[in-house]
């Protein structure tokens, strides 16, 4: 069972999806797309991937790093468990910070 809920609005959450490596760790890759075209300014969009209370792993997206002139920025982030058990209780934290 999975449960997804979130309390921001930009940036959009657009995609979740789990798949297995090469190695049989489990992979969560979420693609994240501004609600408007420059609504997320120059911030850096911090993720990080919890599992049970444990940080897993994290990433920074830059926003304007991957923004088309007059589009949407979006970005897909990976992040590896490192572990061969379903994440069933993975939580995501988004943070925005200035650039």
């Amino acid at each position: 069972m999975a449960e997804v809920s979130w309390q921001i609005d930009d940036p959009v959450v657009e995609n979740i999806s789990y798949t297995k490596d090469a190695a049989g760790f489990w992979n969560v890759s979420i693609t994240l797309q501004e609600a408007t075209p420059g609504s997320l300014g120059n911030k850096v969009v911090m993720a990080k991937l919890k599992s049970r209370g444990k940080d897993i792993a994290q990433s920074l997206w830059p926003v304007t790093a991957s923004r088309t002139e007059g589009e949407a920025a979006k970005t897909t982030l990976s992040f590896q468990t490192g572990s061969a058990t379903y994440p069933d209780r993975a939580r995501l934290e988004i943070e925005l910070a200035e650039k």
